[in-house]
Parts: structure tokens; C-alpha cells; sequence
């Protein structure tokens, strides 16, 4: 069983603004390891607190927020911003 990729809306606005060569790098990142990966937390982490719901992958000094639906066998990207301001938006 592979999970499939799904880009939210709110993914796609931010992944906009990122610089192109690490829009590149994020996205061939995304697709080579999570989309169609036979487990997708493998490559990442869990968050805590009040995203412990979330997990988040680590692509140089950016980070991908995603939430993992096992029923659907889905990786949802939420979020998508520089290490230092993606956990803020809360």
C-alpha cells in the first residue's frame, strides 16, 4: 500500500513564494520520498503541542507541515515555510 501526495491550497500560496531553486529542491524532495512511499513517517517527524496531529519534513532550511491519513493512505502538505516562521502560524 503507497500513500499518494495531496497539496493543500493553503500549501500551494505559500510554495509560491519561496525562492525557485528551493521550491525545486522541496518539491523533487516531496516526490521522490513521500509521494507513493510505502511509510511516509520514516522520512519525517511528529510534531508536539497543539500540531501533534502534524508531521514535518526537513528540506534544508525548510520545513513541509503534512498531516497522515492511514484510512485514505494520503499525506496531505499543509504548509511550507522557513524553518523559523512555519511553527508560528498558530
Amino acid at each position: 500500500m503507497t500513500y499518494s501526495l495531496v497539496l493543500s491550497s493553503t500549501f500551494t500560496k505559500m510554495f509560491k513564494r519561496i525562492d525557485i531553486r528551493q521550491g525545486e529542491r522541496i518539491l523533487a524532495f516531496l516526490l521522490d520520498n513521500i509521494d507513493g512511499c510505502e511509510d511516509p513517517r520514516a522520512h519525517g517527524k511528529q510534531l508536539k503541542g497543539e500540531l501533534r496531529d502534524k508531521w514535518s519534513y526537513r528540506i534544508g532550511d525548510y520545513r513541509v507541515l503534512a498531516s497522515i491519513d492511514d484510512g485514505v493512505v494520503t499525506v496531505t502538505a499543509t504548509e511550507v515555510d522557513h524553518r523559523k516562521q512555519v511553527y508560528k502560524r498558530r
